[in-house]
């Protein structure tokens, strides 16, 4: 496939368990056994969420938190796609993503799985890089530990994915083995990764080997950290390229457990870094290795309050910074294990907002052992419920104000506060400092306020899976891992709270990515003001191909306080903004627009626009057959016609190489 609480981790020794490939002892670092009934466990999964096509003229809408996609029910991970219309897609079904959640350089990764029938489904399991260090697609690489389509039910496919070994070329490196009951029983999908080879397996059968050649990145990429996904498609160039059955629906893949094995200086234990003094019911746990035993202990003056013979425990903190201790026991040997765990300042939880005259606004901290709680509101709010408690219900007033809170116990007496603001726009994330000017801003960092305040939306969903979800901007990781705003259509804003430190003429720098025939510009809107002609976006070959786009002498002065990021017209991303008299020639890559096709999608005639001179025009399919070559040899800059009625719907690429032999792989949607 492709496309486009935190596990927090200390250094420790720990033991190792069977590799299950190799027949060596490595360590069970990752693991979901799928034993708890509802929505897939937010500590270790997220969603990729939206339609659109995923770059594979795909048909799903894939959502987010929906039980009817994908739930666990009887220890097992349900992802089920439907025949529903939903937001403009056909069908919908879930994709979910382990990034930044679980992430790994090297290993064994397994995940059991029973694989849907019907034709048009297209299921898999893979990974994809956290970091994108190595640029777009598919210079950071992808594995496919395991894909398998409908209409081909005898077989399950593995894939590597390099610059240099891809469909998109023909060059893709892989294999296929037979499996008449993939539909039927559960089997392990598997591969070995190690600095020298990526290996895939089926039930620990090997039945494909990729070797690291040693002559860079572009073969391979795959010295940087990957995390997984699990997702189930609807058509698609590949998965419906012999149709789609609509009675084939609703269609089910189903996983029994997914597990992460590295060498033993991975392992550690799992669980808070900090702590408040006297928090109770903290959670530290060990991922669960049956033939193991167990024995935790505190350095400090804390409790453990669960067993502590098995690979979870629950801990009462004590006032100070502590270590937790875990002594373990494997066929692989004995180890013991250090964990710090540092102490925090208390906090108070609630909104941020709330509005005139709100009722039932709760207040509260942390579960504290033995403590004591005096509340003190602003004038104008009223408490309900709760003084004398580690949790407080008031009414609220007509403004903003502080709540203040006296904690005392044996580790001392503790003041703090929280301030509550009444519903407006406000600086994001501290609502207290506006971003400055000069500076750089990340556009997913838009002011708080919500729709029609602080931005708009033409949806009211996040159809990426970046921060923010709950708003209704569109966020991803995109840049080479950082964030950025997408899927931009016609009309949309976002604004942000900014102060100047002098009146100048300034520089902005935007991270720009389209490939989109049709975008753009972008208006730049300060204090209700158009300063600087509209800036128009390049096509920069890809949706993850970002490149910083200068803008000239804008005028910003110390009055400034709101700037608004318009899209006259969409099909385009962002990202950083970088805002400053003169910014660094290190980050001047104005790219000129080197190729554009067009229209995409296309119907019988497509159409390749260079700003210089063409060898050459391949078109392939999508397994990277030569359907087609076009010589232009030395052709001056003019726009170059490719007639595609006589080949069907379906995905194409096309290889255009220039004078100067550099190659730009264009993906093309013919209908």
């Amino acid at each position: 496939m492709k496309k486009s609480g935190f596990l927090f981790l200390a250094t420790a020794m720990l033991f190792m368990i069977p590799d299950r490939a190799k027949g060596q002892c490595s360590e069970l670092v990752w693991a979901d056994e799928f034993n708890t009934e509802g929505l897939p466990d937010s500590t270790r999964w997220s969603y990729d969420i939206g339609g659109g096509g995923w770059g594979n003229n795909e048909l799903q809408y894939y959502t987010d938190r929906r039980l009817k996609n994908a739930r666990v029910e009887n220890g097992k991970l349900i992802i089920d796609a439907h025949n529903e219309s939903y937001l403009g897609s056909t069908y919908t079904s879930a994709r979910l993503v382990s990034k930044l959640k679980g992430d790994w350089l090297y290993g064994t990764v397994e995940v059991r799985a029973k694989l849907p029938v019907g034709l048009g489904t297209w299921a898999a399991i893979w990974m994809l890089p956290t970091d994108w260090e190595y640029g777009s697609w598919p210079s950071s690489g992808e594995i496919d530990i395991m894909e398998y389509v409908g209409y081909d039910t005898n077989k399950v496919y593995g894939t590597i994915h390099t610059e240099a070994f891809n469909h998109s070329l023909g060059t893709q490196k892989g294999s296929s083995v037979t499996l008449t009951d993939a539909a039927d029983t559960f089997h392990v999908y598997k591969t070995s990764w190690t600095p020298e080879a990526i290996e895939l397996y089926v039930d620990d059968t090997k039945y494909y080997t990729f070797n690291n050649l040693h002559t860079g990145y572009t073969t391979w990429p795959f010295d940087k950290r990957f995390h997984l996904v699990l997702n189930l498609a609807v058509g698609g160039s590949w998965g419906g390229s012999q149709g789609v059955d609509p009675t084939a629906f609703p269609a089910r893949m189903e996983i029994d457990y997914a597990r992460v094995y590295q060498s033993s200086d991975k392992l550690t234990i799992h669980g808070p870094p900090k702590a408040f003094p006297l928090q109770e019911d903290l959670h530290f746990f060990l991922y669960h290795d049956q033939e193991a035993s167990y024995s935790w202990s505190l350095k400090g003056d804390g409790e453990i309050t669960s067993p502590a013979d098995s690979s979870e425990v629950y801990v009462r903190w004590g006032c100070s910074s502590d270590t937790l201790l875990c002594h373990v026991s494997t066929s692989c040997g004995e180890y013991d294990l250090a964990y710090p765990v540092g102490i925090d300042d208390y906090i108070i939880y609630g909104p941020v907002f709330v509005g005139s005259f709100q009722d039932n606004v709760l207040l509260r901290t942390p579960l504290l052992f033995g403590s004591s709680f005096t509340w003190t509101v602003p004038s104008g709010v009223t408490i309900t419920n709760g003084q004398g408690n580690d949790s407080l219900t008031v009414t609220w007033g007509e403004s903003s104000g502080s709540v203040l809170l006296s904690i005392e116990n044996t580790c001392g007496t503790y003041n703090i506060s929280r301030k509550l603001r009444l519903y407006g726009q406000y600086a994001y994330p501290d609502p207290d400092v506006p971003h400055p000017i000069p500076g750089i801003i990340n556009a997913t960092a838009f002011d708080y306020g919500g729709e029609g305040v602080a931005y708009h939306d033409a949806e009211t969903a996040n159809q990426g899976s970046g921060p923010r979800g709950d708003e209704g901007v569109d966020t991803e990781y995109n840049d080479n891992g950082t964030t950025n705003v997408g899927w931009i259509s016609d009309g949309e804003w976002l604004e942000y709270t900014i102060r100047v430190s002098r009146d100048d003429y300034y520089q902005a720098g935007f991270r720009i990515a389209s490939n989109n025939a049709t975008r753009g510009p972008l208006r730049i809107i300060i204090n209700g003001e158009e300063r600087i002609p509209d800036i128009d976006i390049p096509f920069t070959g890809s949706w993850s191909t970002f490149t910083t786009l200068i803008a000239n002498d804008i005028p910003f002065y110390t009055t400034d306080t709101i700037m608004r990021l318009y899209a006259v017209t969409g099909g385009f991303n962002i990202g950083n903004i970088i805002i400053d008299t003169t910014i660094p020639d290190a980050v001047k890559e104005i790219r000129p627009e080197k190729i554009t096709v067009y229209p995409n999608p296309v119907n019988n005639t497509v159409y390749i626009k260079n700003d210089g001179r063409i060898q050459k025009i391949v078109l392939c399919d999508m397994a990277g057959k030569t359907l087609q070559v076009e010589d232009h040899l030395c052709k001056q800059p003019e726009d170059i016609a490719l007639d595609l009625q006589n080949y069907r719907p379906g995905l194409y690429f096309l290889r255009i190489i220039k004078a100067d032999y550099e190659t730009e792989i264009v993906k093309i949607v013919h209908w």
